[in-house]
């Protein structure tokens, strides 16, 4: 062979060895994207588990029920607390970005805004006890976020997985 081949084929190998290299980093890309979505799936397959389960699933139409009450009974402020530490713990999945927005407002979008809304009274009277001026924050961080996302379309009020809120607030579904 003589050097004219020996260049062709250099070159050949090059241009083989780029096309795999931007290959396998596309299908690195890909994979990376495809375990963040698988996570985020895990993560909100468990909050619906959790949002499902006795106490949680009733506290949320006791939380409905709320609306700038300036006296609650105990039950009241139990189902009360209950319900901004759910939320709590979600935002802050959501701000340590282990989870986008996108599933969870689809899912739970009108239930945080609508809960947040009617639970702001309880969540400024926590704040003004001591040691408590940063009670809820994440919850009403994301309650923010999700309530300037075109993506809420469900009428506030409406839980997708609670027997009252089907029957009494009208829920879709």
């Amino acid at each position: 062979m003589n050097q004219e081949t020996y260049n062709i084929v250099s070159i050949i190998a090059i241009c083989i060895g780029f096309g795999l290299t931007i290959a396998s980093l596309w299908f690195v890309a890909r994979q990376i994207v495809v375990n963040h979505r698988t996570r985020e799936t895990d993560i909100l397959l468990s909050l619906y588990e959790i949002s499902t389960r006795e106490p949680l699933s009733k506290d949320f139409d006791v939380a409905w029920d709320i609306h700038n009450k300036e006296i609650l009974t105990t039950e009241q402020e139990e189902a009360c607390l209950r319900v901004c530490l759910f939320f709590e713990m979600v935002g802050a999945v959501v701000s340590q970005r282990y989870m986008g927005t996108v599933l969870l407002e689809e899912y739970f979008g009108a239930l945080i805004t609508g809960i947040y809304e009617s639970l702001r009274t309880y969540i400024d009277a926590e704040r003004t006890k001591p040691y408590n001026n940063n009670f809820a924050v994440n919850f009403e961080r994301l309650a923010q976020r999700i309530a300037k996302s075109p993506r809420i379309s469900r009428a506030p009020g409406t839980h997708p997985v609670t027997e009252n809120s089907r029957s009494s607030k009208g829920a879709p579904y």
